[in-house]
């Protein structure tokens, strides 16, 4: 699944980017990969603690 997070946001930023250096792609898609990755935590936690509630 990393690997089809990653792919995916390096085709995103190339779309929004056309002009940016491989050094850059490289660094937004480590900083958008990682934030896409902790935000997917963050729900799964919060769906865990919910259903613990119930």
């Amino acid at each position: 699944m990393s690997d089809f997070i990653e792919k995916n946001a390096q085709n995103y930023i190339k779309e929004q980017f056309q002009q940016i250096t491989e050094e850059q792609l490289t660094e937004l898609v480590t900083t958008f990969s990682h934030g896409f990755k902790l935000g997917m935590q963050l729900a799964f936690d919060a769906i865990v603690t919910r259903e613990k509630g119930k």
